[in-house]
């Protein structure tokens, strides 16, 4: 204990010194904190579309207006899990403070959100209330936010009515949700559907053959339909943010040997000037462990400052980042987390080298 805190009070002892140590571990910790918040929101927003299960999920479309009984097809076909109607058209336009923006608009309705994996980055999604009402509110993908820079409150034009913006969802292209009543009012346009399987459902084989029954059953062309597993392999979107985030990360690590160097140049040279502490130390009976005990509660302090200073960092870029409508972050505790486990890994090996030069030097008079 008396170690402990001694090691706490020689952090506020050394200002300047440690001061240093907190600014280089900072900005070494930002770094990998940022690529964990970035990659986070990367991942999101591929496996953000029309499901939260891409590899169960396929899409029912057409050019002419459906309207298929879901409650009736997943009854005939027990191998569905969800079934969801929505409606969309993708020739609209949302202005804000005179930026004109081309949309693709949708329309659910209640619940849906449970399928769909529209996750929220800054507001939250409809309630029931709000479905059910006949306000004109909306949500708008985190892409088309970042051209248009609003935030949840603000007034948007759709169309040629005005809207309020209750909510910015994850998603990589310029799309805007509304309630499903809503979007009828307001567009001619056809309906469509999402299909969720069951995971015992061979999708490939049984479930395509479940969608042409269906298709063919409401006179549609069995050719209108897209398993939304197929569309990632086409795409390579998957491929592409994994390899994205492999670069981030690889980046992320030179800058945090960088300021790991910079960082044990510091400490040692702190040591060099400690030294004839360390020797009174040793010649009263300090041990090893009580040295490395005294060094590494310093070390931690010093990161979990800077780790602190980190997420403060990122947390006012999430709040304030909006309103110049760039890239946002998603801090959340993961991030943290690791940042903190990297920072503390480095942390035990600083304090181990520190060490063993303290007690390599042991018989220097």
């Amino acid at each position: 204990m008396y170690t402990f805190i001694s090691a706490l009070k020689s952090v506020f002892r050394n200002k300047f010194i440690n001061l240093t140590v907190i600014i280089s571990l900072s900005l070494g910790l930002l770094f990998p904190m940022l690529v964990f918040c970035i990659g986070n929101i990367v991942i999101k927003e591929v496996w953000a579309g029309v499901a939260t299960y891409p590899e169960r999920t396929a899409g029912i479309f057409s050019n002419t207006e459906i309207r298929i009984d879901t409650k009736k097809a997943m009854n005939d076909h027990p191998q569905i899990d969800v079934m969801v109607e929505g409606t969309f058209t993708d020739h609209d336009y949302i202005v804000s403070e005179n930026k004109i923006v081309k949309t693709e608009t949708v329309g659910y309705k209640a619940g849906d959100d449970k399928m769909t994996g529209y996750e929220m980055l800054y507001g939250k999604y409809f309630t029931e209330s709000e479905f059910n009402g006949s306000d004109n509110i909306c949500l708008i993908s985190s892409e088309l936010q970042k051209e248009l820079g609003c935030l949840p409150g603000d007034t948007v034009i759709l169309g040629k009515e005005e809207f309020i913006l209750k909510g910015v969802y994850i998603r990589k292209d310029k799309s805007v949700i509304m309630p499903l009543d809503t979007f009828s009012r307001k567009y001619e346009t056809f309906y469509s559907y999402h299909v969720l399987f069951k995971e015992n459902c061979n999708v490939k084989n049984e479930g395509v053959e479940i969608i042409k029954e269906l298709l063919e059953e409401y006179g549609l062309n069995t050719e209108n339909y897209m398993l939304l597993s197929d569309y990632y392999e086409e795409h390579n979107d998957l491929k592409n943010a994994y390899f994205a985030i492999a670069i981030m990360l690889a980046i992320a690590s030179v800058v945090l040997i960088y300021a790991a160097l910079n960082i044990s140049n510091i400490m040692v040279n702190k040591i060099n000037n400690d030294m004839k502490t360390y020797k009174i130390r040793m010649q009263l009976g300090a041990a090893k462990g009580n040295i490395f005990g005294f060094l590494w509660t310093q070390l931690f302090a010093l990161m979990l400052i800077a780790v602190a200073m980190d997420a403060l960092i990122i947390f006012l870029l999430k709040t304030f980042m909006p309103f110049f409508a760039v890239f946002p972050f998603d801090l959340d505790f993961t991030a943290v987390l690791l940042t903190t486990l990297i920072g503390t890994a480095y942390v035990l090996i600083l304090s181990s080298a520190l060490v063993k030069r303290v007690f390599g030097k042991r018989r220097v008079v």
